[in-house]
């Protein structure tokens, strides 16, 4: 399905990279890596049961890879714990066991490979992020994450992060598309270390 996958392998991530974005017309594309364990309660009542609508919604705008999965009710452990060992070892993000979502952006790399820039990115605990009323719902920042892409919003936005310090302003940028339209009674929480939104920058 184009816009969203669920990938066992993190080498079945730069392979669906590499191949949308040759068959595309832009050279960077918005990704969403979602980590949810099939024995999370969060994930099992909130999330797992979502993933193929949104894979269907999210089209050729963002990609959202399910990391562990099959997508025919197979989950794999040794997998997931090597997308989080790839993550941890690349960022400075840290899994802690909640659902989590690691947003940032895919290019092709001078080897005509696929490639993700992790310099900056952002980091949603769906959990601690609803708790604190940054999101309505999952199902809602899902759905603002999938029409900001839609309308182009994030193409707009200098993907060049070696021209911004520690890529922070594209990164804030980002949050303000996401969440401009969530029910959010203060903005700077976000920027909270406790709010379950993080910018994560090396």
């Amino acid at each position: 399905m184009d816009g969203g996958y669920c990938v066992p392998e993190m080498s079945e991530v730069f392979y669906l990279i590499k191949t949308n974005l040759h068959n595309s017309n832009i050279k960077s594309r918005l990704c969403g890596f979602v980590f949810a364990h099939e024995v999370n309660e969060f994930s099992k009542s909130k999330i797992i049961p979502m993933v193929e609508y949104w894979n269907s919604r999210s089209q050729e705008y963002v990609d959202f890879y399910f990391l562990g999965y099959l997508g025919t009710g197979c989950f794999f452990n040794r997998s997931f714990i090597e997308a989080i060992e790839y993550f941890e070892t690349n960022t400075k993000w840290e899994y802690n066991g909640s659902p989590t979502m690691l947003l940032c952006r895919s290019f092709i790399n001078d080897n005509g490979n696929g490639g993700l820039d992790l310099i900056s990115l952002i980091e949603i605990d769906f959990i601690q992020a609803e708790k604190n009323e940054l999101i309505e719902s999952v199902d809602a920042l899902f759905e603002s994450i999938i029409r900001s892409s839609k309308k182009g919003e994030f193409i707009r936005f200098d993907f060049d992060f070696l021209k911004q310090i520690y890529g922070k302003p594209l990164a804030n940028s980002l949050i303000k598309t996401i969440f401009e339209n969530l029910p959010i009674k203060n903005i700077s929480k976000i920027f909270n270390i406790t709010s379950g939104i993080k910018i994560l920058s090396r």
